[in-house]
């Protein structure tokens, strides 16, 4: 990649209070389809996350950088 390419990608993910996950999205182009791809792929394996506590926001940003 390019040096001026973002080396992350965020994804957000939305959870019910039991932890399940209702939803999830990127939030920002890394400039590889192939690393957004796979991004994407792990969230789509999760299904089900800790409980958030009572009160905490249950929308969570996830945060994937490429292996060094």
């Amino acid at each position: 990649m390019p040096d001026d390419l973002e080396y992350a990608v965020m994804c957000e993910l939305v959870l019910d209070e039991q932890g399940r996950v209702l939803q999830y999205r990127l939030l920002n182009a890394s400039g590889s389809l192939l690393f957004e791809q796979s991004a994407l792929d792990a969230l789509a394996k999760v299904t089900h996350v800790r409980p958030p506590p009572e009160g905490m926001d249950r929308t969570v940003i996830v945060k994937f950088f490429p292996p060094a």
